[in-house]
C-alpha cells in the first residue's frame, strides 16, 4: 500500500461529464475523490463507494449517501489518462472503460429489435431515444451521451437485499466527453455545479 498522498493521486486524470454529475450528487469534493480511497492489490486507485459505515473497513472505502446505490467505485490506473467509474443499482448498471466509451443496462426496459438494429451509430443522444421523465435527473442523464449502439440483453442484476436475478434490459455503449476539467464540478467560490452541460 502506498501511504504518500502523491502516490495515490487521481487529479492527473480526465473524468467523463457523467462522472462528475455522479461525484457532485453524492457531495464528494474533487479533493477527495482525487486523494481519497486507497491503493487496491492491482497497484490502482480505487475509491469505493458505501452506504454503510459498519461494513468492511478499507482504506479504500469512501462514506457516500445515494438511494438504491447498490455498490461503486471509481478508479484509476496508474499513468492511464482516464478514471473509470463503475457503478450498480437494482434498476441500473453504469459502467466506464478505459477506450473512453460506457455502457448503460436499464433493467425492465426494452425497444423492438428493427430499432436496436437500425439505430444509426453516435448519432442520436441518450435522452432522444428513452424517455427518462419517470427518472430522476441522473448523473447519467444530464450528461446526456452520444448512443454508439443498443440491444436488448439478459444481465445478472442485483437486488437492494443482495440477491442476483437474471433480467431483461436494454444495454447502451455510448460516448462521453471526458476531460480534466470536469474536475472543477465544485469550486470554494461557487460551490456545486448544478449540471455539466
Amino acid at each position: 500500500m502506498y501511504d504518500r498522498v502523491r502516490e495515490k493521486i487521481m487529479s492527473e486524470a480526465a473524468i467523463s461529464r457523467a462522472c462528475a454529475n455522479f461525484l457532485s450528487d453524492v457531495d464528494l469534493k474533487p479533493g477527495l475523490a482525487q486523494s481519497g480511497g486507497g491503493i487496491n492489490r492491482s497497484g490502482r486507485q480505487q475509491v469505493r463507494f458505501v452506504a454503510n459505515p459498519y461494513g468492511v473497513d478499507s482504506d479504500c472505502n469512501v462514506l457516500v449517501q445515494m438511494r438504491g446505490l447498490v455498490r461503486g467505485s471509481l478508479t484509476h490506473q496508474r499513468y492511464h489518462p482516464r478514471a473509470v467509474l463503475d457503478l450498480e443499482y437494482s434498476w441500473c448498471r453504469y459502467r466506464e472503460h478505459l477506450p473512453g466509451t460506457s455502457s448503460l443496462t436499464l433493467f425492465d426496459v426494452s425497444l423492438p429489435e428493427q430499432v436496436c438494429i437500425g439505430l444509426p451509430r453516435e448519432t442520436y443522444r441518450l435522452c432522444k431515444i428513452i424517455d427518462f421523465s419517470r427518472y430522476k435527473p441522473w448523473f447519467f442523464i444530464r450528461a446526456n451521451p452520444i448512443v454508439r449502439s443498443i440491444r436488448n440483453v439478459k444481465r445478472l442484476r442485483t437486488m437492494e437485499n443482495g440477491n442476483r436475478v437474471r433480467s431483461e434490459g436494454l444495454l447502451f455503449t455510448m460516448v462521453d466527453e471526458w476531460a480534466h476539467e470536469h474536475w472543477a464540478y465544485w469550486s470554494s467560490e461557487k460551490g456545486y455545479s448544478d449540471r455539466m452541460d
